[in-house]
C-alpha cells in the first residue's frame, strides 16, 4: 500500500502542478472557454493510460509464468531507471516547466487550434501517466494485497487532486520545493528496491 500511495502521490501531484499551470495561464489571459480543451486532453491521457494498464494486467494472466516474471523484471529495471533520473531532472528542470508550457499555449492560441491545446494537455499528463501505470504494474509484487495497492493508489491520488486545487487557486501552503527534494529520495529508494526485487 505505501508504495502504491507514494508512486501515484508524487505522480499526481506532478500531474496536478502540470494541469494548475495550463488552466491558471489561461484564466490569467482571459481564455478560460478552452478549460474543456485541456480537461478533453486530460481525459485522453487518463484513457490510454488505463487501456495500457488493463492490456499489462490481462497480458500477465494470459502469458506464460516465465515470460511475465521476465517482462516484470524488465519494467523493474526500467522503472528503476525512470525513476532516478526523473528525480534529478526534476531538481535541475522544474523551474522551467511553468515557462514552458505557457510558451506552447502561446503557440496553439496563436494557430488558432484547439486541437493543439488538446494535445498539449494529453501529452504533457499522458507523459506522467503512462509512468504512473509502469511504476504501478512494475511494483505490484511488492507483497501488498490487491485491494490495499488499490486502496493506496487511490489515495495517493486523491491527496494529489486535494494539492492541485490549492496550487490552482494560487495557494501557496504546499511547500512544493521541498516536496520534490524530499520525494526525490523517496523515489531514489523506491527503485533500489525495485531493482532488489527484479534481481531475485
Amino acid at each position: 500500500m505505501a508504495f502504491s500511495f507514494l508512486v501515484t502521490l508524487r505522480e499526481g501531484i506532478e500531474m496536478a502542478l502540470v494541469i494548475a499551470i495550463l488552466l491558471g495561464y489561461l484564466r490569467s489571459i482571459g481564455q478560460k472557454q478552452h478549460f474543456r480543451a485541456i480537461w478533453t486532453g486530460v481525459g485522453v491521457a487518463a484513457a490510454i493510460c488505463m487501456a495500457i494498464g488493463i492490456g499489462l494486467e490481462v497480458a500477465s494472466k494470459e502469458l506464460d509464468k516465465r515470460i511475465v516474471e521476465g517482462f516484470e523484471g524488465f519494467a523493474m529495471i526500467f522503472a528503476v531507471i525512470v525513476l532516478t533520473g526523473m528525480a534529478f531532472w526534476m531538481k535541475r528542470q522544474a523551474a522551467g516547466i511553468s515557462a514552458d508550457l505557457r510558451a506552447r499555449i502561446d503557440s496553439a492560441l496563436g494557430g488558432g487550434s484547439v486541437t493543439a491545446l488538446v494535445l498539449l494537455a494529453a501529452t504533457s499528463v499522458g507523459r506522467e501517466g503512462l509512468e504512473t501505470t509502469l511504476f504501478l504494474f512494475a511494483g505490484s509484487s511488492t507483497g501488498a494485497s490487491g485491494t490495499e495497492y488499490v486502496l493506496g493508489g487511490l489515495l495517493g491520488f486523491a491527496v494529489a487532486a486535494v494539492v492541485g486545487v490549492g496550487m490552482y487557486q494560487g495557494s501557496r501552503w504546499f511547500p512544493m520545493r521541498a516536496f520534490f527534494q524530499v520525494s526525490a529520495i523517496v523515489l531514489i529508494v523506491l527503485a533500489a528496491g525495485l531493482l532488489a526485487n527484479s534481481v531475485t
